[in-house]
């Protein structure tokens, strides 16, 4: 695998942008997947849309965000690829 990220690391066209919007997956507020199921639907278009950088593979964050910074401690997921 070369570490290539298919989120912020291939260029695509403009046409592959709005083959993307149609797919209409959800991310937060920093562009990562909170659901596998978003996560996974993009893996496919990113690998049928350059095969050559293909297979990309979901990776989950886990985060344990200290009290310091929030209310409550919570865990926090997100999927990249």
């Amino acid at each position: 695998m070369d570490g290539l990220s298919a989120l912020a690391n291939v260029g695509y066209s403009a046409a592959d942008l709005e083959d993307l919007a149609r797919l209409r997956l959800e991310t937060n507020r920093y562009g990562l997947f909170v659901e596998i199921e978003n996560a996974s639907k993009f893996v496919k278009f990113a690998s049928a849309k350059v095969p050559e950088h293909a297979p990309f593979i979901p990776v989950k964050i886990l985060a344990r965000i200290p009290p310091v910074h929030q209310k409550s401690q919570q865990r926090i997921k997100l999927y990249i690829t």
